[in-house]
Parts: structure tokens; C-alpha cells; sequence
């Protein structure tokens, strides 16, 4: 099976950005309908056979939960990460900086989590603005969830 690389189409969507993570899994940008800015991020995990996902909030607060349970103190590390990466922290410092201390937690990988993340968040801040409501902001949200101005 080829892989599949940047301008190519992946199940009839155009790509248009490609990162391969460590664990052989390739997230992929493709094209979305909502409006010429929207993108849907997609995750390859074998492409033969040819398994792929389209990653979720809910993915994460699960894997999240599961974190926790299995140690909230170094769980806790992966959503002050996420925070990091959300205030615009560089993915690889924060992976140098912490995925020595999580890396025996279950569940996805921080690689994994940070650059799907900050794909999903990039593309909900371009749906938010369709709706025309500047509150809606992923950024607002956030600021809601963590608690900070």
C-alpha cells in the first residue's frame, strides 16, 4: 500500500498536511465542507490493512480519565502539557519536558494527543468563527475549562 503524502487523496478528501508520529501512526489535514478553511484531521494507524480514525474530543477525555486513574499526579503533567501547547508552546519542547514522566501511563501516546490536539483546536477556532460568535472561541473555552485568564 502506498503512503500517502501531501495533495494526494485519502478516502476521496484531499490531503493537505502530513505528520508521521514515532509509533508509525500518520495524522493527516484533508479537506472538510464547511466552508474552504475547514479541514477534518484523520489518524492512519496501519495502512494495511488500511485502518484510519477520525479523532475525537471524547478520545481524549477518555484516555485522559484513564490517565488519571493510573496516576493522577504524572496524569495531571498531560493537561498541564496540553495547556502548554494551547498557549503556544512548540509540541517538541513540551514532548522533551514531559513524556519522560508519562510515558509508562496506558493509553495514547503525548506525541499523539499534542499534535492531534492542536489540529482539532486549530479546526474548531475556524468553525467557531462561521458561527459568528467570537465568545465561542476555543480560546474561551479553555480559558472555562483550566479556570485562567
Amino acid at each position: 500500500m502506498y503512503e500517502p503524502e501531501v495533495g494526494m487523496k485519502w478516502r476521496g478528501k484531499t490531503i493537505r498536511e502530513k505528520r508521521r508520529l514515532s509509533n508509525g501512526w500518520i495524522l493527516l489535514k484533508t479537506d472538510n465542507a464547511k466552508s474552504p478553511a475547514d479541514f477534518k484531521v484523520k489518524v492512519i494507524i496501519s495502512l494495511e490493512p488500511r485502518r484510519s480514525m477520525t479523532p475525537k474530543h471524547a478520545h481524549f477525555l477518555i484516555d485522559f480519565y484513564g490517565k488519571l486513574c493510573a496516576n493522577k499526579t504524572e496524569g495531571m503533567k498531560v493537561l498541564r502539557a496540553i495547556v502548554r501547547m494551547w498557549h503556544g508552546a512548540e509540541v517538541t519542547a513540551l514532548l522533551k519536558e514531559f513524556e519522560p514522566d508519562i510515558r509508562g501511563l496506558p493509553g495514547y501516546s503525548l506525541e499523539y494527543i499534542l499534535y492531534a490536539l492542536s489540529w482539532i483546536l486549530e479546526q474548531e477556532d475556524i468553525n467557531l468563527i462561521l458561527r459568528k460568535d467570537p465568545s465561542a472561541s476555543s480560546e474561551n473555552l479553555m480559558k472555562y475549562v483550566v479556570g485562567r485568564e
